[in-house]
């Protein structure tokens, strides 16, 4: 759904609160106004399925949602983001399936970037390119955390000692 005046100020007001953002000239934040779209979420709604190919940037506006590394036995929330978060960067980077699961904790709402619209503006921005590879690469590391704790945990239930190098 495009942005109404007062979805424009909402987004606005959202954009202040990430750091990221400043560095953008007036011209880049006329792009991205024109190029946002408005999402409403509801509790409970999966936004992003794991493994799923990605072609959206979401930034909370409003609400909250949960990232969620789906297991093999137990899922593990990886955090929660709130209002002035984003989330999907990582696959559009890499060209990768989405790392994780993502489920709205609250209702609210996201707004939105297809792929073309976050490589064309927002990476090509140096400053903020740089931060978001930054981001995405903190929770890169996160996720691979994770993977090794669920393997050692496996070999812990099965009593056998984890492999070394």
């Amino acid at each position: 759904m495009r942005l109404t005046t007062e979805d424009i100020a909402l987004v606005k007001k959202t954009l202040d609160g990430i750091s990221l953002f400043k560095y953008f000239t007036p011209a880049e934040n006329e792009k991205l106004m024109e190029a946002f779209d408005k999402v409403p979420m509801r509790k409970g709604q999966v936004l992003i399925e794991q493994g799923a190919p990605g072609s959206i940037f979401y930034i909370v506006a409003s609400g909250a949602v949960a990232v969620v590394r789906k297991r093999e036995f137990v899922d593990k929330k990886v955090s929660t983001l709130q209002a002035g978060e984003f989330f999907g960067e990582m696959s559009l980077i890499n060209n990768e399936p989405r790392n994780a699961a993502v489920v709205c904790e609250e209702d609210g709402v996201l707004v939105t970037l297809f792929r073309d619209t976050f490589r064309n503006i927002i990476m090509a921005n140096p400053h903020v390119a740089q931060e978001i590879m930054r981001i995405a690469s903190q929770r890169k590391e996160e996720i691979l955390d994770i993977e090794a704790e669920d393997r050692l945990q496996r070999y812990r239930a099965k009593n056998e000692p984890p492999p070394q190098r």
